[in-house]
């Protein structure tokens, strides 16, 4: 299988800033490149053959959303976190979150409550098939379908570059069939209280939702299973 990085050589059209931007987002996100990894030009030049100012201009991009850091004799480095920093994440998710939902409210409709019903089915599906990557994917789109029902796009852009930041992490935990089946119940209890069109039910399970959540990552950095 073709790394993010290496996927970018198969392209015959011109590379634009943006398709070498997201191929190493990409790649940082999945741990494909690591937290406190060095990068440079000179080597993502070599990895994915192009001119370098799309890789430049990717960088800067990247560095302005806080996934690399600029290091002092040249070159970047993959932020890492701290565990402060997580904590203040998923506390502004758990807000920006929970008022999305309840914007949410106001725009669904019948089609979407099926949506959400296969989400939540598929996702127990692909836990007993033991498809960790899957169940994640499946996760994420649950909260971007429900979220996108806010009709707000700049509430939509906060909880995307939040919710980005933090991805590896999130990804880790739900990696885990326990983990991810409580994050598919909690699912069930938020799809419940949208049929019992309970705004402030709504609201306040998915801001819980996001909590526990931050209570699992923070236990697993604890124990040493995730590494910071």
């Amino acid at each position: 299988m073709l790394s993010s990085l290496q996927k970018l050589k198969v392209i015959t059209k011109p590379i634009l800033r943006d398709e070498v931007y997201l191929s190493i987002k990409e790649a940082i996100l999945t741990g494909e490149i690591p937290p406190g990894e060095r990068l440079s030009i000179g080597r993502l030049l070599q990895e994915i053959g192009f001119s370098p100012t799309p890789i430049r201009e990717a960088l800067l991009k990247l560095e302005q959303e806080g996934f690399v850091s600029r290091l002092p004799k040249g070159g970047f480095i993959v932020s890492r976190f701290t565990q402060k920093d997580i904590e203040e994440i998923f506390d502004i998710r758990s807000l920006l979150e929970g008022h999305a939902v309840g914007l949410a409210m106001k725009h669904l409709q019948r089609e979407d409550i099926l949506w959400l019903e296969k989400n939540i089915k598929v996702s127990e599906e692909n836990i007993l098939k033991e498809k960790p990557g899957r169940v994640s994917t499946l996760n994420t789109e649950f909260h971007d379908y429900l979220n996108q029902l806010s009709k707000n796009d700049k509430l939509l852009f906060l909880i995307k570059g939040l919710r980005d930041q933090i991805f590896q992490y999130r990804s880790a935990i739900l990696r885990v069939p326990e983990k991810a089946q409580i994050s598919i119940d909690h699912h069930k209890r938020m799809l419940e209280a949208i049929k019992k069109k309970n705004v402030e039910l709504l609201k306040k399970l998915a801001q819980e939702h996001i909590q526990v959540g931050k209570e699992v990552i923070l236990a697993e950095i604890e124990k040493g299973n995730i590494k910071l």
